[in-house]
């Protein structure tokens, strides 16, 4: 019983009930809150567990309304809080395996913080499922860094990686193994749409009608492009005039035709520039 004069405490407990046990308690008729404004209920099991834990209310002991409801409860147990009904019990079921302990708090008093409904108010390790919110502040992290998770999911952040997002850009102090270049094959006529990594041509014959897309400019800046041809034919290349060292050519052709023929080229401010051939490739 607390002695300051605004409320007053009264403690309920139901200890160790047994592995598989079910059923209600303290009994089926439940316990009388003794005219308290809100009952706090902690549920905890001696290890792990496997049961449902319900808290059920009732006004007149016949009828009773479940007001909150814990599944398989830990050794930090739940905690959770609501107004007080004049009856109260807990309702045990589908109980598989751990010793379960429930306290209940009566308490009353003149201004009653619990609120009009039942609530969670911590979990087991002070953890919890989903949460949405739409701002969350960690003062923790430093502006810039990119963050990670930590030993037991604590969020850090990495200071030698950091995201400029008005600029798009990312600085890392040491990046291994550098970024993952794609390959494609081409084995037909048609558009060209990527715009990095290498395009091996496979076409059994001369590739033709086949437009090589125009960079974007700034999104695309810097992404290399390496056309290789693994099949022996003088394949033809389309392209947007001016869009090629900035020249007025339509076409870039592996005129030599041979297995290992290729084009390096390299996008800015939406041209493609060539950094590298083998074998004739021909650009009119």
């Amino acid at each position: 019983m607390s002695s300051d004069s605004r409320w007053s405490d009264h403690v309920h407990m139901v200890k160790a009930v047994g592995s598989t046990t079910t059923g209600y308690y303290p009994t089926a008729a439940g316990v009388a809150t003794e005219g308290a404004t809100s009952v706090l209920v902690h549920i905890t099991s001696a290890s792990t567990s496997s049961a449902t834990v319900s808290i059920e209310g009732s006004v007149d002991g016949s009828f009773w309304k479940a007001l909150y409801t814990a599944t398989d409860p830990t050794v930090n147990g739940v905690m959770a809080a609501g107004p007080a009904p004049k009856f109260i019990r807990a309702n045990i079921s589908a109980h598989a395996s751990g010793t379960l302990s429930v306290a209940m708090v009566f308490r009353t008093m003149q201004a009653d913080p619990i609120g009009s409904e039942w609530k969670l108010l911590t979990a087991a390790a002070n953890t919890f499922g989903a949460l949405s919110v739409t701002a969350l502040t960690d003062t923790g992290l430093t502006i810039t860094r990119v963050p990670y998770a930590d030993t037991g999911g604590l969020l850090k952040d990495a200071a030698g990686l950091a995201y400029v997002e008005s600029t798009g850009t990312l600085s890392a102090t040491v990046l291994k193994g550098g970024l993952q270049q794609t390959a494609a094959a081409k084995l037909t006529d048609g558009p060209i749409a990527v715009s990095g990594g290498s395009l091996f041509i496979t076409k059994g014959s001369a590739l033709g009608s086949s437009t090589l897309a125009t960079p974007v400019a700034t999104d695309d800046d810097g992404k290399i492009l390496r056309i290789v041809s693994t099949t022996a034919y003088a394949h033809v290349i389309t392209v947007t005039t001016g869009k090629v060292n900035k020249l007025a050519a339509t076409t870039i052709t592996f005129t030599s035709a041979a297995v290992g023929d290729q084009i390096t080229l390299q996008a800015m401010s939406g041209i493609w520039y060539v950094i590298g051939t083998i074998g004739t490739i021909t650009i009119a």
